[in-house]
């Protein structure tokens, strides 16, 4: 989870600087109402994306001589090692306090809507053709929600209420500006430790400030009159709700500056060509990818007919490509393996991958279940686990690719019991006077000694 808020903290910050370097001081309201609302979308979407990794290790094998190891998936080394009792209070604190933010900015959200609801149903209403306006008795400054109009009683009858501020607030009805606010305040709630959700929502107030000043002028009203009346009204103290829209809001000076710059399409068309790159720069670095976390090791036959694939992540567990349950997770891997043969329990394709985010909880109780399968208990080695290993003691392996493999990761040959140089050992294994025996494991950190024997 912490994970989670991180990257996408990380990627909305992205997003949001270039909104403040490339568009804040344009007059391209409407794209960026719906640019602030996407990148919140886009922040909390690319995170859980996830990418096949194409960059993983691949052993070919092929039936020359058996040899005797274990190959250990280097992607759940971590993974395997207990959670310790410091870890685990630290996340009971962690989850505590998210809790305890989320049910308070809950209250407060509720809190906000009942009141509105209340003033809604208390009050004297007045049904316009695209909306009601509500009569409040106390001094207020005209605000909207939803299709509702809220305005001071006295002001209304007395006609103090300008035609241009009807026409601002109608713009936000129409326009549905409050579901924006009720969107921007439901993500809040469950992702409150995200600082930059705050400099979203006050940029679209702002942006939804901005729409309906245009509108208002689009309709023939006095440019001149229509600023006075806006600082007018920004000098007010009304206190409104925090998912109302109301011409009080504060920064009137950069809504009269806005006022008066010119639009250009290609400008803003230009700009927005940077965000290509920005998206494809998100998606490399904050969506899940097997290649930056990690390793898959295949290990197949030059031909295997038979093969296992696992995928184990937090939310599902495939096995060769099915999707299973815990519980049914020895019934799915003998249902695989139910037309297997004697020779094909003893060599087949074994793939795993196991997400770095998987509880060390959850690998045990598959290994419980593995130990289950039938192709556990064919296994020389029953009592294997399969994360640990592949759950068989033999099997063949190719001179060409596997000797090439291992003499890259650095193991070294021996000749009658003294070390080889490769390139000598390569010459008595093409003259077919020796044979390569593997002696121990195969590991991220251990490597096993070639011993070369004669025929």
């Amino acid at each position: 989870m912490m994970l989670y808020i991180i990257k996408s903290i990380l990627c909305l910050s992205i997003f949001l600087f270039f909104y403040y370097v490339f568009l804040i001081k344009e007059k391209a309201n409407h794209f960026k109402r719906f640019y602030l609302l996407g990148i919140i979308v886009f922040s909390l979407i690319i995170p859980l994306i996830s990418f096949a990794s194409i960059n993983k290790e691949f052993i070919e094998l092929t039936a020359i001589d058996k040899i005797n190891y274990k190959l250990q998936d280097y992607s759940t080394q971590l993974i395997q090692q207990p959670i310790s009792g410091e870890k685990n209070i630290a996340y009971t604190i962690f989850w505590s306090l998210y809790i305890i933010g989320v049910i308070i900015f809950g209250i407060r959200f509720g809190k906000n809507i009942f009141g509105l609801f209340k003033k809604i149903n208390l009050n004297e209403k007045i049904k316009k053709t695209s909306y009601t306006i509500v009569l409040l008795a106390e001094k207020t400054a005209p605000h909207s929600f939803l299709n509702y109009l809220f305005v001071s009683k006295d002001d209304f009858k007395q006609n103090k209420i300008l035609a241009e501020i009807f026409l601002h607030e109608e713009t936000h009805i129409k326009q549905k500006h409050s579901l924006d606010l009720i969107c921007i305040e439901l993500v809040r709630i469950i992702f409150w430790l995200n600082p930059l959700f705050y400099l979203i929502k006050k940029e679209i107030k702002l942006t939804h400030e901005f729409l309906a000043d245009q509108n208002v002028l689009k309709n023939k009203y006095n440019i001149v009159c229509y600023q006075k009346l806006l600082f007018t009204y920004s000098k007010g103290n009304s206190k409104q709700s925090l998912i109302t829209s109301s011409i009080n809001y504060s920064l009137a000076k950069r809504r009269i500056i806005m006022m008066s710059k010119p639009f250009s399409r290609i400008k803003i068309a230009y700009r927005c060509l940077f965000l290509f790159p920005l998206v494809y720069l998100s998606l490399l670095s904050f969506s899940k990818s097997s290649m930056a976390s990690n390793e898959v090791i295949s290990i197949f036959g030059s031909s295997p007919d038979k093969g296992l694939k696992l995928r184990v992540s937090k939310e599902t567990i495939r096995v060769n490509d099915v999707y299973t349950t815990l519980q049914d997770f020895t019934i799915t891997v003998n249902e695989t393996t139910k037309n297997w043969t004697e020779k094909d329990f003893s060599l087949y394709g074994l793939d795993i991958k196991v997400d770095n985010d998987v509880p060390n909880a959850l690998i045990q109780k598959i290994n419980v279940e593995y130990h289950k399968t039938k192709i556990a208990r064919a296994s020389k080695n029953g009592t294997t686990d399969i994360i640990y290993s592949n759950g068989f003691d033999e099997l063949p392996f190719t001179k060409n690719k596997m000797l090439q493999y291992l003499v890259k990761r650095g193991a070294k040959f021996y000749y009658k019991d003294e070390p080889i140089l490769h390139k000598n050992a390569f010459q008595l294994l093409k003259s077919k006077k020796v044979k390569a025996k593997i002696l121990g494991n195969i590991t991220p950190k251990e490597l096993p000694k070639i011993i070369l024997e004669n025929l």
